[in-house]
């Protein structure tokens, strides 16, 4: 049995991860409780995928695997640029689907008090330890490493951004999340174009699931801030599309400048 686990631990890893998540969503939903951030089946569900990843890097690796984990968790000492990209790069993108949507018409950004900015703070931490965290360590830190050692950098993007996708499919039926506004192409092509920008950010930086983490929070508190999603664009989905629309053009950019084998423009050793 062991020996067929270990032959098959990408299989594996998926099915936990699913089963995790899926399990914690479907009370939920069986429930038809709209949770809150801290809710345990919630949070179950949102760990799926770094508790899958912490068990079967541990089965495949033992203590040598989750140690090499930890380095790529503390791999701060990176180029300041990629710090740049995945925490400023986000809300841009965002910025400017915004700014070509009140070009075509629609209303522009609604601004509060601006003393209040310091709430993004927190909202990021909240982001990056109760949601972000529960997500990468399987994502970046097991799977994607994983299927590198396979297949090109592009063609793992696109094997890791489907499965990402199909992941977060119970969401849809989630009481009050925010996936029940989107359709569902909309979210299939977000995932994998942003899937190619992680795996450029990833390979770049030597396999940093520091700068990962910082890029997904914040990604996900941009888009709890800014009026992208159609609930804070008055109903609109044109602010959504027009982002996905500049996701693709950054990663075909990616693509088309550095190469699919690694996206970085350097050829594995």
């Amino acid at each position: 049995m062991k020996n067929w686990i270990k032959k098959n631990i990408f299989l594996v890893y998926v099915i936990f991860a699913f089963a995790i998540s899926w399990a914690g969503w479907l009370v939920l939903i069986i429930t038809d409780t709209a949770p809150g951030f801290f809710n345990p089946w919630k949070l179950l569900a949102a760990f799926g995928p770094s508790l899958a990843g912490l068990l079967v890097i541990f089965i495949d690796s033992g203590w040598p695997g989750l140690h090499h984990l930890w380095k790529q968790l503390t791999h701060f000492r990176v180029h300041w640029k990629w710090y740049v990209i995945s925490l400023i790069a986000p809300p841009l993108l965002m910025l400017l689907a915004l700014w070509a949507h009140t070009l075509l018409g629609g209303s522009g950004l609604a601004y509060n008090d601006p003393a209040e900015i310091y709430r993004v703070i927190p909202v990021f931490l909240l982001v990056l330890f109760f949601s972000v965290l529960g997500e990468e360590i399987g994502w970046r830190g097991f799977a994607l490493p994983w299927l590198q050692k396979r297949y090109n950098a592009l063609p793992s993007s696109l094997i890791l951004g489907l499965i990402w996708a199909i992941w977060h499919l119970p969401l849809f039926w989630l009481p009050g999340d925010f996936h029940q506004q989107l359709p569902l192409l909309w979210f299939l092509l977000q995932t994998m174009s942003i899937t190619i920008l992680y795996t450029w950010i990833y390979n770049a930086t030597q396999g940093s699931l520091w700068m990962i983490l910082l890029l997904h929070a914040a990604s996900n508190t941009a888009f709890g801030v800014l009026p992208i999603l159609p609930e804070a664009a008055s109903g609109s989905l044109r602010p959504a599309w027009i982002l996905v629309a500049l996701l693709i053009i950054s990663a075909g950019l990616v693509i088309l400048l550095n190469g699919p084998h690694t996206l970085t423009g350097q050829n594995r050793k």
